[in-house]
């Protein structure tokens, strides 16, 4: 049995180009009380995640300036324009040598609590002590959702991924190794992409 500590680096896609939202950045947009952004990330960092990195991108400059308050790593995704995939390996690339694990999460997703990190990630531990080579797809009813967590076991396939939607070519490649949580937690698939999904 893997008795190895679980270090897990929570990387936040936060570079795209939000075309479907219009002319705005949508991470900055208003939910609630604060910004889409700072949402999610106030969510993360009250979860049990050793360290956030946020990839920037789309309007970089903006978007760090809204998140110099937190304590967040950042890095830039020259690529933006071509996918995620660009970004989700800037994200590993900037873990920590420590991190054996890597929760890719959408910076769009602010109704997912910290409370719902803590399930995924608890989850992922308890599977991670007994198998270190998993992968954790989150499921509401028969819809995946986000975040995966992945072993950083495959963290060269992941590096050498060359889908350029994300990646579910690694996931799909070693589905042998899935582990899916099933939630009762429609957040797991909502992100903010439309004016009207800012009404909540």
């Amino acid at each position: 049995m893997n008795k190895q500590a679980t270090t897990i680096s929570a990387i936040v896609l936060a570079a795209g180009l939000s075309r479907r939202m219009g002319s705005e950045n949508k991470l900055l947009l208003k939910f609630k009380t604060e910004s889409i952004l700072k949402t999610t990330i106030r969510n993360l960092l009250a979860a049990d995640v050793d360290e956030i990195i946020v990839v920037l991108g789309h309007e970089a400059d903006l978007v760090a300036e809204e998140i110099k308050e937190f304590k967040v790593k950042s890095v830039l995704n020259p690529t933006f324009q071509n996918g995620m995939n660009g970004s989700i390996k800037k994200g590993i690339n900037t873990a920590g040598e420590n991190a054996n694990a890597f929760m890719i999460c959408l910076a769009d997703q602010p109704l997912i609590s910290s409370k719902v990190y803590n399930t995924i990630i608890e989850n992922f531990k308890h599977e991670y002590s007994k198998d270190n080579r998993i992968i954790q797809v989150p499921y509401f009813k028969s819809h995946r959702g986000n975040p995966a967590c992945f072993s950083a076991i495959y963290k060269d396939k992941l590096m050498n991924n060359p889908s350029q939607s994300g990646a579910r070519q690694v996931i799909e490649e070693n589905i042998e190794k899935m582990i899916k949580i099933t939630l009762d937690e429609e957040s797991i698939l909502l992100d903010i992409d439309y004016p009207n999904d800012l009404i909540v």
